[in-house]
């Protein structure tokens, strides 16, 4: 006797009731044993699609939890395609923050008579390395809308999970340069047992940061196709603002100039917003040696948390906007 769907659900529970999955066995000498188990469905995620900012803004958030899995998937993609068909692979990753590092001890080093030799290596490379990752995270993430327009237009999902696993991706990078300076300061006998116990809160605060901002420019970038380039540039001006020339020498770099010297009144703590400049000013007080500005890994945790919220909030405000820019 055969049963329609609808007959069939009534008599089985329904979709979302429990199920009758049957499988057969054979052994060697052909007999065939035939198991019934009983399994239950988990129930659907729930996805509210609303026009009430509020009520987006709560399910963007609750988006970014249900959907783990699916981060877990795109992160995973994100790692293959990046380092897929290059001779070198994550060789690259070890040699950028290495030679950069050794380049910027020698030059600048030279011309201010600080940070040369092994502290100057360990000063540049504690820097260069949470930099590059924060900026290759934030520029991945700004381009995933534009790079996977295809994919967006055809099928639903919370579009928040893909800059997210772009700015969690770059991580991997952050976590090979790790190891690379922390290799440079055993050589060097520059290990502080309190880097691990700082390491939580500043990589919370650097992936909090990569994650709001590219939320923000990944909306932007879906309808003004200049943030592309305009994002990179932005970005290196940052990197030799922040990572360059310690927060600290600011105020003395500007009132040497007496052209400048009004600016260093309150330039330096504008910089100090910055919430990667807590990040390395406290990486290097660690691995060098001094003390840590608590006030400024403060801020940095607040303006991190600020431009996670704010990055959430702009982007669920025009995501259901997203497919028909696109």
């Amino acid at each position: 006797m055969h049963h329609g769907p609808q007959g069939f659900a009534a008599k089985y529970g329904g979709v979302n009731g429990p199920r009758c999955t049957f499988s057969v066995t054979s052994s060697f000498l052909g007999a065939e044993v035939a198991r019934t188990t009983m399994q239950t469905q988990p129930p659907a995620v729930e996805t509210i699609i609303s026009s009430n900012p509020r009520v987006r803004f709560v399910q963007t958030i609750r988006d970014a939890w249900h959907y783990r899995e699916l981060f877990a998937a795109f992160i995973s993609r994100d790692v293959k395609v990046r380092y897929k068909q290059t001779a070198l692979g994550v060789i690259w990753v070890i040699l950028q923050p290495l030679l950069a590092g050794a380049v910027f001890a020698a030059v600048f080093g030279a011309l201010t008579g600080r940070f040369s030799g092994a502290e100057g290596l360990l000063f540049y490379m504690a820097g260069l390395v949470p930099w590059t990752a924060f900026q290759t995270g934030v520029l991945m993430a700004a381009a995933s809308m534009e790079a996977n327009a295809n994919l967006v237009s055809k099928v639903y999902f919370p579009r928040v999970v893909m800059p997210g696993a772009h700015a969690i991706g770059a991580m991997l990078d952050f976590a090979i340069g790790f190891v690379v300076v922390l290799a440079v300061a055993l050589l060097f006998g520059a290990v502080n047992p309190l880097l691990f116990a700082f390491l939580p809160l500043l990589l919370a605060i650097q992936l909090s940061a990569a994650w709001g901002i590219g939320l923000f420019f990944a909306a932007l970038n879906a309808q003004y196709r200049d943030v592309k380039y305009a994002l990179p540039f932005a970005m290196q001006i940052l990197m030799m603002i922040t990572v360059l020339v310690p927060l600290a020498d600011w105020s003395k770099l500007l009132s040497k100039n007496q052209a400048l010297a009004h600016y260093a009144d309150w330039l330096p703590a504008l910089l100090g917003l910055n919430p990667l400049a807590g990040v390395i000013e406290t990486y290097r007080a660690l691995l060098i040696g001094g003390p840590i500005d608590a006030l400024l890994l403060v801020k940095s945790s607040v303006m991190a948390l600020i431009l996670l919220l704010a990055g959430l909030q702009f982007f669920s405000a025009r995501e259901r906007r997203l497919v028909d820019i696109l």
